[in-house]
């Protein structure tokens, strides 16, 4: 017989099952838990207590952490806060600005804990800063081509895609294209997200600057690649003159398409002596919104450029390069790039648009 001191809470609860529901004899519940009728009568007479079963405790591997709970809340609201206000941010402005709460707390306390909670120091996209404005002025853009225009209006309807990029020259291009990029604080699938962008040049800086005015064409692949020292609207009226009649003319194939080209908003290629330069050789813009890259399949061409620059400085290891070498490398690569490639970028222009109205005028990942 087991002595009472070392009877289960288990057992004394079988015990007054047996006997409160099932109507037993204390011999009869002995027989069957096997204790002694003593112990059965002690446990029905004593007084039902509440059991508490013990829980299995997890045992904490390394030191204690530094930061409360509370401490973890504080920083990831500011996270949020800092994105509206300021846009770019650090670890220390963090700690500025909850100095008073995070006291004796070390700058890689808080960056371990931001990449805890899935936030990185990721390179960030140079955009331009989207507004509420610019969102509902994007939506706008996008329904009114999907209700007024065909699935075809990007492919067979615009001559040509025009803009200007340029390139800051490298005497040492392999150890430029090692170099890292800006970074922001952001999680992995944040790269476009509302405070996650920043505002700059996307060349980098550095010397003398390649300066090019391209353009594509839906089934004819780059149709333009021009140098250029500087961009006036008296400078870029005369080259509309000179050139936007040739690049028409490339544009067209076994389909006729509409003199209409697209363009973004820039002063110096929208300005009044433009506009009567485009209107003498009864040329078209078809405007996109302010801000809209994702809107121009071109600047996707351009994306595609800087990563070849950077690849072909590291293939062929180009450890010096003179400022007209490098001019030459870029209009050759510009048109390197395959119809194929051009083509493809422009055909997905009818699925950013819906996928705009989707998201509300949100940013795209083209």
């Amino acid at each position: 017989m087991l002595p009472y001191s070392f009877i289960s809470p288990e057992i004394r609860a079988y015990v007054r099952f047996l006997r409160e529901r099932d109507k037993l004899t204390v011999r009869k519940v002995a027989d069957l838990t096997g204790i002694s009728k003593s112990s059965v009568s002690r446990i029905c007479s004593s007084p039902l207590r509440h059991i508490t079963l013990p829980r299995e405790t997890k045992v904490q591997m390394g030191r204690p952490s530094k930061l409360s709970a509370r401490q973890r809340r504080l920083i990831l609201k500011e996270v949020r806060r800092a994105r509206r206000t300021h846009g770019n941010f650090t670890v220390r402005t963090l700690m500025n600005v909850l100095k008073s709460d995070l006291q004796n707390v070390s700058v890689r306390t808080i960056s371990r804990f931001l990449n805890q909670s899935g936030y990185k120091y990721r390179i960030a996209r140079k955009k331009g800063l989207l507004y509420a404005k610019d969102l509902r002025r994007r939506l706008q853009f996008a329904r009114v081509i999907k209700r007024e225009r065909g699935p075809s209006f990007w492919t067979d309807d615009i001559a040509f895609y025009f803009d200007a990029t340029s390139f800051h020259h490298k005497t040492h291009p392999k150890q430029n294209a090692l170099t890292l990029k800006g970074r922001v604080w952001r999680k992995h699938n944040e790269g476009l997200s509302f405070g996650c962008t920043a505002k700059g040049r996307k060349v980098g800086s550095g010397g003398r600057v390649v300066r090019v005015h391209a353009a594509i064409s839906y089934g004819n692949g780059v149709v333009l690649a021009k140098p250029y020292k500087k961009l006036t609207g008296k400078r870029f009226a005369k080259f509309v003159k000179k050139e936007f009649d040739g690049v028409f003319g490339r544009c067209q194939g076994d389909h006729i398409k509409p003199r209409v080209f697209v363009q973004d908003g820039d002063p110096s290629q929208n300005s009044a002596r433009v506009r009567r330069a485009l209107s003498r050789i009864n040329a078209t813009i078809q405007q996109i919104p302010a801000r809209s890259p994702d809107l121009n399949p071109i600047e996707n061409i351009f994306h595609i450029l800087g990563n070849r620059l950077n690849e072909d400085a590291l293939r062929l290891n180009i450890e010096h390069e003179t400022f007209r070498a490098f001019r030459r490398r870029v209009v050759t690569t510009l048109l390197g790039i395959p119809p194929s490639v051009v083509d493809k970028t422009i055909g997905s222009m009818t699925k950013r648009v819906d996928e705009i109205i989707r998201r509300k005028g949100e940013r795209l990942k083209y």
